[in-house]
């Protein structure tokens, strides 16, 4: 699935409709690069860059919208909402650069636990390793991050936050999931590309298998795991010792993009 979308654009956002159905804030210091920001029940939306000269400001993306597609049914709704933030005719998703995605998979009757408790007894360190209140951190982009699904879904109810079917399908499973994020910021890729080519994302998953080891040669961290891990705690991480695991993340990915995007045209959904 894609759990998020960051997106920039030249074009400016339809005042009236954010100032009605978002809750908005001016930054008056330019330590933050755009002005103006309207929360909205389903992403951030900011524009007018102001951190810099008015030259380099020019040079910037307008406006930016943080959204996240697991809140959407399809493509087309997404699209539907951001299309009625415009309000413009002939909006096209080749005009919204991607400046961050996330692609992710949730792996069933598996905890964090066992990670953290090898890095912690064995003190294991990687340059770009590193865990923070319980998630794993890895690399810097992509950047894959690891952690307690249930928690965070909990830990975002508590906060009075909302949660989609699938997550509440997840809470009442009854069984610990471990979300497996890879967090990439391109440096081109367009709106209409992830549209278009949504299923050729899936090779980004490979990089779970292979991670750079005290220096060593290059080799499976999940097998390097495994390895250090005490043995009563090795059963719940037997399907993570070869690269099944890995390809059916890739396969459960590919699925679910291709029905959310509705790449076979067999969604039927009425025109905005």
């Amino acid at each position: 699935m894609i759990d998020k979308l960051n997106l920039t654009t030249f074009r400016a956002p339809d005042y009236d409709y954010l100032n009605y159905h978002g809750d908005y804030s001016e930054s008056l210091s330019k330590s933050k690069l755009y002005k103006y920001m309207w929360k909205l029940e389903d992403c951030v939306v900011m524009c007018k860059p102001h951190k810099f000269s008015r030259e380099i400001n020019d040079g910037i993306p307008y406006t930016k919208i943080d959204i996240n597609p697991k809140y959407f049914e399809c493509y087309l709704s997404m699209w539907g909402y951001i299309d009625a933030i415009f309000n413009e005719a002939n909006l096209r998703a080749d005009e919204f650069n991607v400046s961050r995605i996330d692609l992710a998979e949730d792996v069933p009757d598996v905890s964090s636990k066992s990670f953290l408790s090898v890095l912690r007894v064995q003190k294991i360190s990687f340059d770009s390793f590193r865990v923070q209140k319980g998630t794993i951190y890895i690399g810097k982009n992509p950047e894959i991050v690891i952690y307690d699904k249930i928690k965070e879904i909990r830990s975002r109810l508590k906060r009075g936050g909302r949660i989609t079917d699938y997550e509440e399908m997840l809470l009442n499973s009854g069984k610990e999931w471990m979300r497996f994020e890879i967090r990439k910021k391109p440096e081109k890729m367009s709106l209409q590309y992830v549209v278009d080519h949504a299923a050729s994302l899936a090779p980004e998953f490979d990089r779970l298998e292979m991670f750079k080891f005290n220096g060593e040669e290059m080799t499976g961290i999940m097998h390097v795991i495994y390895g250090l891990i005490n043995r009563k705690n090795r059963k719940e991480l037997d399907h993570f010792k070869d690269s099944v695991l890995i390809d059916r993340m890739k396969e459960n990915f590919i699925a679910s993009v291709t029905d959310w995007f509705d790449l076979n045209g067999k969604r039927q959904i009425e025109p905005f």
